[in-house]
């Protein structure tokens, strides 16, 4: 994966080819921004370039020349996240009789949940937008930097810089993050510390005061289908409808793909129907089973469904059929609109779309949801009572 592979970010691609060019690197990065938008991915890319055999010993390049070669044996290990100068750490689950001295994080985990660990990682090699989820893992703990910082006093061996990538630095325990401290505050030579987080306010201050810091931007619904099209072979069609519901996340479009997309739909539209109706008890019950089974990322993808349905229904109104996303489902669509003449869908969408920025901020989701089906109810049945 070389720059042209990553979706977007064109502006932080320059930020880090300006730096690696001038030979300015921070002993820390923290990447931060929403989930999905390429933070571990671009980590990844910049560890490999710091590290490709053909960058490092070529002369009279210029910043546009800063890439990765992806043919030596060192952007090759990196791709297959095997570098022996490239160490990883996020939230793992604690082994049973685990004590916070032991040497190694995964020494006394089970055999299973080692196997689930290596498949993450795999399929992190294969995708760096992937997200990796272990069952059981809730925080990265002090075990897990006690290891990073053994990892960060050896000697390398191959390549030219230790990267270590911190991904979802904000589950770092009060322990962890004390003990990360410390290393930051005299960083190893020719070692380099990522963090990435979509939860930057729960990093401690003093960590953050010794990174140089870098905002992620949402990725645009026309990087997003690019994306699924070029690297993941998705016809038009399916991108495009893909990238509207992905709310500028490449790994929540991916997400999507993998899960039963027309069943979820149509729980969608279920749920639309009930909260326009006057079963309160029923909305309430909904509401606590959607926040109970789902996480952040899923139940953004539920209320960008929404979002897409009422965008089709106000596309019919203004005569655009043809642009509508969920042309299968155009009955069921217009049989809405005609029931609703009078709703107010411009400040429907808008009530949506803040709903999901709230998520993004870590609201109470119980609380986006009430507010939510308060405004939809406002905006869509009290029109109705309009002459």
């Amino acid at each position: 994966m070389s720059w042209n592979n990553i979706i977007g970010q064109l502006r932080i691609k320059n930020i880090l080819k300006e730096t690696i060019y001038n030979k300015r690197l921070p002993n820390a990065f923290l990447f931060y921004g929403n989930e999905g938008v390429g933070k571990d991915a671009i980590a990844i890319q910049t560890a490999k370039i710091l590290n490709c055999s053909e960058i490092n010993l070529a002369d009279n390049i210029t910043k546009n020349d800063i890439d990765s070669c992806d043919k030596c044996d060192n952007c090759i290990k990196f791709n297959k996240l095997l570098h022996l100068n490239f160490k990883m750490v996020f939230s793992l689950p604690r082994g049973k009789g685990e004590k916070e001295h032991d040497d190694s994080p995964i020494a006394k985990l089970s055999s299973d949940e080692i196997e689930e660990i290596k498949s993450e990682l795999n399929i992190k090699s294969q995708n760096h937008y992937h997200k990796i989820n272990i069952t059981a893992a809730r925080e990265i703990r002090i075990i897990s930097i006690r290891e990073l910082k053994k990892l960060s006093s050896l000697s390398m061996t191959e390549g030219y810089f230790k990267i270590f990538l911190i991904s979802d630095a904000d589950k770092l325990n009060e322990e962890a993050a004390n003990s990360l401290l410390k290393i930051l505050e005299e960083p190893p030579a020719k070692t380099l510390f990522i963090l990435t987080t979509s939860r930057k306010e729960s990093i401690l201050p003093t960590i953050i005061s010794r990174c140089q810091e870098l905002y992620f931007d949402n990725l645009s619904t026309e990087e997003i289908r690019n994306g699924l099209i070029q690297y993941f072979e998705f016809n038009e069609k399916d991108a495009k409808l893909y990238s509207q519901l992905a709310s500028g996340s490449f790994s929540q479009a991916l997400k999507l793909t993998n899960k039963e997309f027309v069943t979820m739909r149509e729980d969608v539209v279920n749920f639309l129907r009930l909260i326009l109706s006057n079963k309160f008890s029923e909305i309430y019950v909904k509401i606590d089973s959607l926040v109970s089974e789902n996480d952040k990322t899923e139940i953004q993808i539920f209320l960008s469904m929404i979002l897409v349905w009422i965008r089709d229904i106000f596309l019919i109104k203004e005569g655009l059929q043809e642009k509508i996303l969920n042309m299968d489902q155009y009955d069921a669509l217009k049989s809405f609109n005609n029931k609703l003449p009078h709703a107010d869908l411009y400040s429907s969408v808008n009530a949506i779309e803040e709903a999901i920025n709230l998520i993004n901020r870590n609201v109470n989701l119980q609380l986006i949801f009430y507010s939510l089906i308060i405004n939809l109810r406002k905006f869509i049945l009290t029109k109705q009572l309009k002459p």
